[in-house]
């Protein structure tokens, strides 16, 4: 019975590490490519903010 727990217990060890490699390896490009977006539209939105200003 404990070598089954043994078993179950290094899947499930494999399972969350793989998937927390994919998640860390998705939303990287994702935390990275908001913020160049966020930066770009920031860029391009501050001289139509002082154009617009007084």
């Amino acid at each position: 019975m404990s070598d089954a727990w043994m078993y179950v217990g290094a899947a499930l060890a494999t399972i969350l590490f793989l998937s927390g490699l994919v998640v860390a390896f998705f939303s990287t490009p994702v935390a990275i490519g908001l913020v160049l977006v966020g930066g770009g539209i920031g860029l391009v939105a501050m001289p139509d903010d002082r154009r617009l200003g007084p």
